[in-house]
């Protein structure tokens, strides 16, 4: 997995929520479902800052001034770069209002994705699907479906 500098902020290919990107323009949640359900092929990999700048934050560099897609530190990806290989990069501190806000997002993004995906879990029901079967459509294990009954049935 890669670590937290690495990560883009994006809609994910997937749900479309808006938030941490970790592979494959997915978010964690629907990256790690579909690892478990073994759908992966079906997003291609993106490597990101090389082949999918469109997936970064653009913003005013902090070292040029030049406007580009945001690598980490304030920093376009070839200043970010340069300063790295150079040593130099500590001298652009870390902004933790943004990993905190970053944070915030990810976990509204991360409670709407739950509920979108407890609503196609109700639909697949009301349309006469097994629990096994709509688990199985959604990239979901049995047990999650499961507690997506039971949190369908509490709420009821």
């Amino acid at each position: 997995m890669m670590g937290s500098q690495d990560r883009s902020i994006g809609a994910c290919a997937c749900c479309g929520t808006e938030g941490a990107l970790i592979a494959r323009g997915l978010d964690r949640a629907c990256y790690m479902r579909h690892r478990a359900a073994g759908t992966l092929e079906q997003f291609p990999r993106v490597r990101l800052g090389v082949g999918a700048p469109h997936l970064r934050r653009i913003v005013e560099c902090v070292c040029c001034g030049t406007e580009g897609p945001h690598r980490g530190r304030g920093l376009i990806g070839v200043c970010y770069y340069r300063h790295r290989v150079a040593g130099t990069l500590e001298q652009f501190p870390r902004d933790p209002s943004s990993l905190l806000e970053a944070q915030r997002r990810g976990l509204e993004t991360r409670r709407r994705a739950y509920e979108y995906r407890v609503q196609d879990f109700a639909e697949l029901l009301s349309w006469g699907e097994s629990v096994e079967e709509a688990a199985k459509r959604l990239g979901i294990s049995e047990s999650t479906a499961r507690k997506y009954e039971r949190a369908l049935k509490a709420a009821s």
